[in-house]
């Protein structure tokens, strides 16, 4: 028996055969983590008696000094009984499975996840309900050498705007730069005639 990796695609299977030829523990799992979890492995314990006798198969005194400093016992069966190998009184056990449907925390951490996305969704839709309503805002838009009004009547190209009336910029470079914006909106208007 040598160590090998099998690759299962889904809905098939395989069977192994092999020839228990290589004394020792081997481990026979998935590699899948769930589904190690939920029980996909086993142990194959091949010729004990000759593990027993072999060297190589020992364990050393770092590894059994390490058992001892951690409580873990060395000797007997899975329960660590060396008395009566049938008794299993105290063995480690696999994990319970996982609970089917929602448990209590689930359910709560759901509730407050949607409570969350609907309570996020309204205050979106409040903030872009409501118009520019703080002096701070209208401010910085006229910092910009732009009046508030007539940013909103030059993006509705179709009202009609007069273009030809003064920028109302605080100096001479905002004005310039306000009349640019307005010769600019003129040749898109020129330039996309309207049915």
């Amino acid at each position: 028996m040598i160590r090998d990796t099998f690759y299962i695609r889904p809905l098939s299977s395989f069977v192994i055969r092999f020839v228990a030829d290589n004394p020792g523990v081997w481990f026979f799992h998935c590699h899948i983590e769930w589904h190690l979890i939920q029980g996909l492995a086993l142990v194959l314990v091949e010729a004990p008696d000759e593990i027993q006798n072999t060297a190589s198969q020992q364990l050393t005194d770092n590894h059994i000094q390490v058992c001892k400093n951690v409580g873990v016992p060395y000797v007997g069966n899975a329960a660590g009984n060396s008395e009566n190998f049938l008794d299993l009184t105290g063995q480690n056990v696999q994990q319970q499975t996982i609970p089917t449907g929602f448990t209590k925390k689930g359910i709560i951490a759901m509730t407050f996840t949607c409570f969350s996305g609907v309570l996020g969704m309204v205050f979106l839709s409040i903030y872009g309900l409501m118009g520019i309503k703080s002096g701070e805002e209208i401010d910085y838009i006229e910092d910009l050498g732009i009046d508030p009004e007539e940013l909103v009547e030059e993006e509705e190209i179709h009202t009609g705007y007069d273009y030809s009336h003064d920028s109302k910029g605080s100096d001479d470079f905002n004005s310039e730069k306000a009349n640019d914006k307005k010769d600019d909106v003129v040749v898109n208007q020129v330039s996309h005639p309207t049915a």
